[in-house]
């Protein structure tokens, strides 16, 4: 049986554990059935990896960056799901393993990489390498879009390659970049919802399909706010507003109370990933394709290009000939092309940029 003990004594990190064999792995899920044609549903946050008579749960969690690893007794079920649909399981011991059936699924070796916390119950890392007696390495990456990725050398690779380190902490840009938001408007007062104070607000999110409900950094401020919940029905756009709305990813969002300190326009970014974000006014203007007067009051998320390659992404506003660019930088004296991330009837929106001054903040 597989068995983890960490001790922590003046940052070191006692391993100890006894070899057999990687059993099987497990991806969770559940069966959605519709039109007599069920279809698996998997839930990449959890995998077990069956060792002896234990599980090793391997969770994605904190907005799916660091990894939460327990021996558990069983496969834990912790996610809902509708009436109608059933949890199960998969398993993809012959789709991650070299040779499902060989007798060398044993771990030799296993590197913790970031450790945040350990107890006798989990250790919360930043990933986790695991070296097999057979040659295989198994490296599980908890940062991905849905959750957990595990391969090998080439995982191993790419997570360093789309990371960066600042002030010593590791940044998994890939991701971070793109769960940022622009707070637009809020209620002055808090308002009671289900026995818990709440701010209702209206924001621009740089992606709004990656945009996570958790706790978040203004990067003037520095203050924190939790995003509760995303979406809604309390935003309603004006016929000529709608398409302006769409572009600038504007949605409505529930707060925290400690929302009601915040300033409009502030930035916000995942607390857990340190960006470097930076602010920008242009002054010369030329347009490509059109744009409609009515975005130019709008925050309007976009990509930024110099012949064609990209050099960041962030956000545009017009009327006040401001750029917000995250990791990223613009050199000065360079045309800059600016091209919405989101379409309008397929169009991409872009124009060029000159005369850029820099005007910096970061976190």
């Amino acid at each position: 049986m597989l068995f983890l003990h960490c001790l922590m004594s003046d940052r070191k990190v006692d391993i100890i554990f006894c070899r057999d064999d990687v059993l099987a792995i497990y991806l969770l899920g559940f069966v959605d059935t519709e039109d007599g044609v069920a279809d698996f549903c998997p839930n990449t946050r959890y995998y077990y990896f069956e060792v002896g008579e234990k599980y090793i749960e391997f969770e994605s969690i904190n907005q799916y960056s660091k990894l939460s690893v327990r021996i558990v007794d069983s496969i834990r079920y912790q996610f809902e799901i509708d009436e109608d649909m059933l949890p199960c399981k998969t398993s993809v011991s012959q789709i991650i393993l070299t040779d499902s059936m060989s007798a060398k699924n044993t771990v030799k070796s296993f590197v913790i990489n970031g450790i945040e916390s350990n107890d006798n119950q989990q250790i919360v890392c930043n990933s986790l390498q695991l070296n097999l007696n057979n040659g295989q390495e198994l490296f599980i990456d908890p940062s991905f879009y849905y959750g957990i990725n595990i391969g090998g050398g080439e995982q191993l690779y790419y997570r360093r390659t789309a990371q960066r380190v600042v002030n010593g902490e590791i940044c998994a840009v890939n991701r971070g970049s793109e769960m940022s938001f622009i707070l637009l408007e809020r209620e002055r007062k808090p308002i009671k919802l289900r026995g818990q104070k709440v701010v209702p607000a209206t924001i621009t999110a740089l992606n709004r399909n990656l945009l996570l409900e958790g706790e978040y950094v203004g990067v003037k401020s520095g203050k924190k706010v939790t995003i509760i919940h995303i979406g809604g029905s309390g935003l309603i756009a004006a016929p000529e507003l709608r398409d302006a709305y769409s572009i600038s990813n504007t949605i409505p969002a529930t707060l925290s109370e400690d929302a009601v300190q915040l300033d409009s326009d502030e930035i916000f970014v995942v607390y857990e990933r340190i960006l470097d974000v930076k602010r920008y006014v242009f002054e010369g203007i030329s347009m490509n394709n059109f744009w409609d007067d009515v975005f130019y009051s709008f925050w309007v998320p976009s990509d930024y290009y110099i012949d064609n390659e990209r050099i960041g992404t962030g956000w545009i506003r017009i009327s006040t000939r401001e750029i917000i660019l995250i990791n990223g930088s613009i050199p000065k004296n360079e045309k800059i092309q600016v091209i919405s991330t989101h379409s309008i009837s397929n169009l991409k929106i872009n124009l060029i940029l000159e005369t850029i001054i820099d005007d910096k903040f970061q976190v």
